[in-house]
């Protein structure tokens, strides 16, 4: 199954997986295709898992992010890098592995499981502190160091050739 059709499934373990895949979702393209479809998802999902898991991180949390995503993504408000203050989840040494940052430099204390990071986005230029601390598992706190970076409104001929390429 799709992206898409995961989260149109009604089903909670269908819709918690597809909200990861969009978190970890790069393609503009493909994330603008999925975008077009948010209210529908939003109907899909309206009462999938409200009030389950943790005070700090509810199993809702996961989608919540991913609609934010596409939100962001169908409006064309910047650098996919700007959410990374949004969602705990964004380990800097994966984002660096898959290149989408560069780690400047990165102090670990072992004894409390923390570590702090400097970075920089490999696309924008955006650069971030991150902060690790640990509960139940590790979580980033993400602090964007650099003014956002807005696209200019998508034009008209960009929209025509958008709808094009996703027709071919």
């Amino acid at each position: 199954m799709s992206i898409l059709e995961n989260l149109l499934s009604g089903d909670p373990q269908k819709v918690w997986e597809a909200s990861f895949d969009v978190k970890n979702l790069r393609d503009e393209e493909e994330l603008r295709s999925i975008a077009d479809h948010i209210q529908a998802i939003k109907k899909a999902t309206k009462n999938i898992d409200k009030d389950s898991g943790t005070d700090l991180i509810t199993n809702n949390s996961p989608l919540s992010f991913a609609l934010l995503k596409l939100k962001f993504v169908k409006d064309s408000a910047g650098c996919q890098c700007e959410l990374y203050p949004s969602n705990p989840f964004f380990n800097p040494n994966k984002e660096a592995e898959e290149g989408l940052i560069i780690i400047s430099d990165k102090v670990e204390d072992a004894k409390n499981w923390t570590a702090d990071y400097r970075c920089a986005c490999t696309k924008c230029g955006n650069k971030f502190k991150v902060k690790k601390v640990e509960y139940h598992g590790p979580l980033y706190v993400w602090t964007n160091l650099s003014p956002p970076k807005k696209k200019p409104p998508e034009t008209l001929i960009k929209k025509t050739i958008n709808y094009v390429r996703k027709r071919l």
